[in-house]
């Protein structure tokens, strides 16, 4: 019984996605949850020019209505001889839930926060000066001595972005 279920499930991903669901990178409902905390649920949308997009569901038990929180981006970024996987929460609107990562880097809170409430309207460059900080709309700080892997990473999860709101426009 439980491997019919499985090849359904599988079959289903597969039909959905055009994708075998098991060459899918693993996503944990821990992860999924630290970007959309009230996520029930998620499941494999498409693969956009190398990232993997999931949606992201709250499931309504009382009143039989679930809810599409929205989608849920992994991405890669290679800097440093050191690879590291982004996870970008987008929510229905466009805009960014929460950015996490993936990998042996130590990447600061601080840094990632920045791109909370984001979208595709949004200021993705990096400042270069302390005078960059000043102006509206305000550029990402960069983590301290670490320019190069920043700026791949404000690249990906404007990437991450961009590739959500066109599966939307499908």
């Amino acid at each position: 019984m439980y491997l019919a279920m499985l090849a359904l499930v599988l079959c289903s991903v597969t039909k959905t996605t055009g994708v075998p669901a098991l060459s899918w990178p693993a996503l944990t409902m821990q992860e999924c949850v630290r970007l959309f905390p009230r996520a029930d649920t998620f499941q494999p949308l498409a693969i956009r020019e190398n990232r993997y997009v999931w949606k992201v569901w709250h499931l309504g038990l009382d009143d039989d209505l679930d809810e599409f929180l929205g989608n849920l981006v992994l991405g890669r970024v290679e800097a440093d001889t050191e690879a590291i996987e982004t996870l970008v929460g987008i929510d229905r609107a466009g805009s960014i839930t929460k950015v996490d990562v993936r990998g042996p880097a130590a990447i600061s809170e601080e840094f990632l926060a920045q791109f909370e409430g984001k979208s595709a309207l949004s200021s993705f460059s990096i400042a270069r000066t302390p005078e960059d900080l000043l102006f509206v709309p305000a550029k990402i700080k960069a983590m301290a001595g670490r320019l190069e892997i920043s700026e791949k990473i404000a690249s990906e999860v404007l990437e991450s972005l961009k590739a959500s709101r066109a599966l939307a426009k499908k």
